[in-house]
């Protein structure tokens, strides 16, 4: 049978990631009691205008993704940054977490946070062109430094999405004022189904603004599988990858969502995590186009 690929629509593409969400809950099922939640720290001058902060998504499995660590340029090196790291660290073992991990720029805090006791487990290099990206994680069923007394006038407390949102306008800008973006993040996609019509694979991909394409997720149902259905929208998205600039694709998987198959598909494996989540394996992989 000849498949057409077409794009896939947002209501198909929620779908396919209820499908994913559904699996992985099957191999690793969360924490009795754990749902997802964001833990938002900030500081705050005299009039109560944000002056630094930081933010960390609390997964269902336990661990912590920490996000835009921002310290206002008038206020650096005063401390605060590493005050706010500490902060959210214990905060986050106050919830249980076991692990935090943090995806940065080397033009961003990759070297501060490896200074104050995370580990590189993966680095993409000329990613954008002469700078690397880095993932780095830390255990916090082990001893982490404490948070040191809140003190005036920096105290440091809790914050709300909007505070989020700001902190994150924040880290952004900071990072086009180092490595401007050629565009906005472009989205390939693309779907394949049955005569009937029914979705049976699809794939969401996308490149970022300094060309560097991604696969967020590649999904076929179960009777359609081995027939090459896969590959096809992998190359598919490849190929849009590449003709809007696209140099590179960046692919992360736990063990259980099909590792051999990228690599079947000329991806390479440039960092795993080990006990992520707890007794399994965390892959980074890319392939050059």
């Amino acid at each position: 049978m000849q498949y057409e690929i077409k794009p896939l629509t947002p209501e198909e593409a929620e779908a396919i990631e209820e499908k994913i969400d559904e699996l992985d809950r099957s191999v690793v099922p969360p924490e009795e009691g754990a749902a997802g939640e964001e833990i938002v720290l900030i500081i705050t001058d005299g009039n109560g205008a944000i002056i630094a902060g930081c933010a960390a998504w609390i997964d269902r499995w336990r661990y912590a993704d920490l996000s835009h660590l921002w310290v206002d340029e008038r206020y650096r090196n005063r401390g605060l940054g590493s005050r706010l790291f500490r902060a959210i660290l214990r905060a986050a073992r106050e919830k249980g977490c076991y692990l935090a991990t943090v995806g940065l720029y080397s033009f961003q805090a990759s070297a501060f946070c490896e200074k104050r006791g995370m580990t590189v487990y993966d680095t993409k290099r000329d990613c954008p062109k002469g700078y690397e990206h880095r993932y780095l994680y830390i255990r916090l069923d082990r001893d982490v430094p404490e948070d040191e007394p809140n003190g005036e006038p920096y105290a440091i407390r809790r914050g709300n999405a909007d505070d989020s949102a700001f902190l994150l306008e924040k880290f952004y800008a900071y990072s086009d004022s180092i490595v401007p973006r050629a565009h906005a993040y472009l989205s390939f996609d693309r779907k394949i189904a049955d005569e009937a019509g029914d979705l049976i694979a699809g794939v969401e991909a996308g490149v970022n603004g300094w060309n560097v394409g991604y696969v967020d997720f590649l999904w076929t149902e179960a009777p359609y599988r081995r027939q090459g259905l896969g590959s096809k929208l992998l190359r598919e998205a490849e190929r849009e990858i590449r003709t809007h600039g696209g140099d590179r694709v960046l692919v992360s998987a736990f063990d259980w969502q099909g590792i051999a198959f990228f690599e079947k598909n000329g991806y390479v494996v440039t960092g795993t995590l080990d006990d992520f989540p707890k007794g399994h394996r965390f892959y980074c992989m890319e392939k050059r186009l």
